[in-house]
Parts: C-alpha cells; structure tokens; sequence
C-alpha cells in the first residue's frame, strides 16, 4: 500500500488502481470554475476507484455525507485503511456496477466522476484487468446506465461534476446521452498538470425543470 499525502490527510492506495484521480481528477476540483460549482452537503464518488477526488472533498470540508461507489471490490480495503488513517466517521465505500447494487437512497448534493474515457476497446489489449475497467466503457454502456438512474440520487438543486478525455469520450457525446433530463455545461478543459498529450474536459451537469 502507498499514501497520497494531501494538505489535510493521505488516501491509501495502490499504483494500479489510479486512473488520474490524484492528478488531474484533484487538480480540476481545484480549478476555481470547478470549485464555483460545488455543492457543499452529502458527495457521491462514482468510479472511484481509491477515492482521491471524493477524500480530497472530505478532507476540504466538502462533505458532510461521503459515499465512494466502484464496481471492483478491491478498493474497499484501501478505503477502509484511508478511514481508519484519518479518522473518518462519514465516509463509506459501497461495490457497485453504477447504481445497480446500490441499497441507500441518499440523495446528494454533488457527485463528481471520472469513469472510464474509451468507448472502445484499446488496440493491442490492456496490461491487466484493472487497466481494462479503470479505461474502458464499451459502447457507453455505464454512462448511458448512469445518466438513467442519476436523476433518482441528485437533489433537485444537485450537481453532476463529471471529468472527460478530449482524446476519448467527446463532451458532446455526454451531453448527447444525458438528453433533456439534464441540463449539461462546458466550463472548463484543461491537461491539469497530466504529462502526456491528453486534455481532460469538466461538465456541470443539472436536473432540468
């Protein structure tokens, strides 16, 4: 196990589970357009893999209710060590395909994402299994079950915060599938501080009507 240290605590990780999420998922929540946008009150971590973007939050006094969500079961020893560690009492890590195993009705104020960039496999295969999950949603599969059930989980005033891959999954192919449920905005794109050629994308994403 690793530590990510941060100002006000340290996520428990291992390397192969990090799909940028203590990168460029924390550096576009520091983004001041990102910050303006976040609701403060009970934060949904969906992908969350370790829980970098949704700890951060915590520990940022974000959160008075956290719920980190990921389909691979894995992570829930690291996040219970990350717990442990900084001592959290609102925080709880729950396995899930999207919301198909949720069993809480929480309704929250913000739910951040960075889910997988790729819709379609990766020439040449994937290292392992967790490569494969943390890059890939093939034929958009999660994000079309997401944006169904999202709506049943945010509060009307809610926000969506959702972290894209120019070089993947293309903004308008989001605000395409979340249809006129939602209303969804660009607001920033940026490389936050990624060192390859990638730019990641940040919708802010809102119930209509």
């Amino acid at each position: 196990m690793k530590q990510f240290i941060l100002k006000k605590g340290k996520v428990i990780y291992d390397e192969i589970y990090d799909g940028g999420g203590s990168s460029f998922g924390i550096n576009a929540l520091k983004d001041e357009k990102v910050k303006s946008v976040i609701k403060k009150g009970n934060i949904l971590e969906m992908c969350s893999g370790p829980g970098f973007m949704g700890f951060y939050l915590n520990f940022e006094g974000y959160a008075d209710y956290l719920i980190l969500s990921d389909i691979n079961d894995a992570h829930d020893s690291y996040i219970k060590k990350t717990i442990e560690e900084n001592n959290l009492t609102n925080t709880k890590f729950i396995q899930s395909d999207g919301f198909k195993s949720f069993y809480i009705h929480n309704n929250f104020d913000t739910i951040i994402m960075n889910a997988p960039h790729y819709s379609s496999p990766r020439k040449g295969g994937y290292v392992n299994r967790e490569e494969e999950l943390i890059c890939l949603d093939l034929d958009l599969e999660f994000h079309k079950h997401f944006f169904k059930y999202a709506k049943n989980y945010l509060k009307k005033d809610g926000v969506i915060i959702l972290i894209g891959n120019m070089g993947g999954i293309k903004p308008e192919e989001i605000i395409d599938l979340a249809g006129n449920d939602y209303n969804c905005k660009l607001i920033a794109c940026n490389r936050y501080g990624w060192i390859r050629d990638s730019r990641f994308y940040v919708l802010e994403i809102k119930l209509n009507g």
